[in-house]
């Protein structure tokens, strides 16, 4: 475990660790907003191992070492090394391209989103908080506004790029020729994880912090970007 040996380094050089986690540690909500303290249920091999991190991290914690664990909503927006593997990245770039925003779901899963210019905020945060305590801090990075079903930021997308619409691979598996938008998390149209998250404590532990971005606004700057861009359908399945 890489991430084990940093933070064990780390501590040995008295160097502040501050380790980037994910929301989808929940996994499965029952429809309340779920906070740091709710139970965590992961899915998928990617959440398994964020929080087997998050165990290894609280087990080196002292008083001399506390790491600030950030779980991360699901990330949107413009980056130079850009993702196109992320939801709302992926539906703006899908109608750009094909005007359709496919989902291999029935989209009625809830997820939290959040810009990558508010987690770097939110880091900037964690590196000036003066923290020292005998276990970790965990915080949820993100805003309970940007708390959308997956249907709803489709058709936002869909309602900000022009001529664009929503269609569904369970009804045309025709739509993912070559097989970029299938998941195995997914079965007869249903996705499990879902979940809806509480962003308090963050604004409560970092006096100033706040999103600046909300989902629209995301939209249509990755749109306005990406159409000052030569991109296609070759960039983005790239």
């Amino acid at each position: 475990k890489y991430t084990y040996k940093i933070a064990k380094l780390c501590k040995k050089k008295n160097i502040k660790f501050i380790f980037p986690s994910s929301c989808s540690v929940y996994g499965i909500g029952k429809g309340e907003l779920l906070t740091e303290e709710s139970p965590t249920n992961p899915q998928t091999s990617y959440s398994v191992n964020k929080l087997e991190i998050e165990n290894d991290l609280k087990s080196l914690t002292d008083k001399d070492f506390t790491p600030i664990i950030l779980r991360l909503a699901t990330l949107f927006g413009m980056s130079p090394r850009m993702r196109f593997d992320i939801a709302l990245n992926m539906f703006v770039g899908m109608a750009l391209t094909t005007k359709k925003v496919i989902l291999n779901s029935d989209g009625s899963s809830w997820r939290p989103f959040v810009h990558m210019s508010d987690v770097c905020d939110a880091f900037l945060a964690a590196i000036k908080f003066d923290y020292h305590e005998n276990q970790p801090l965990i915080l949820n990075v993100g805003d309970n506004k940007n708390n959308h079903k997956i249907i709803d930021i489709a058709k936002m997308v869909t309602s900000s790029i022009k001529n664009s619409s929503v269609q569904f691979l369970e009804v045309d598996s025709n739509l993912d020729s070559i097989e970029l938008i299938k998941d195995q998390n997914i079965q007869d149209g249903i996705d499990v994880r879902t979940y809806s998250i509480s962003f308090d404590k963050i604004k409560q532990t970092f006096k100033n912090f706040k999103c600046n971005y909300d989902i629209l606004t995301g939209i249509n700057s990755m749109t306005n970007k990406l159409n000052g861009i030569p991109f296609s359908s070759l960039e983005f399945n790239n």
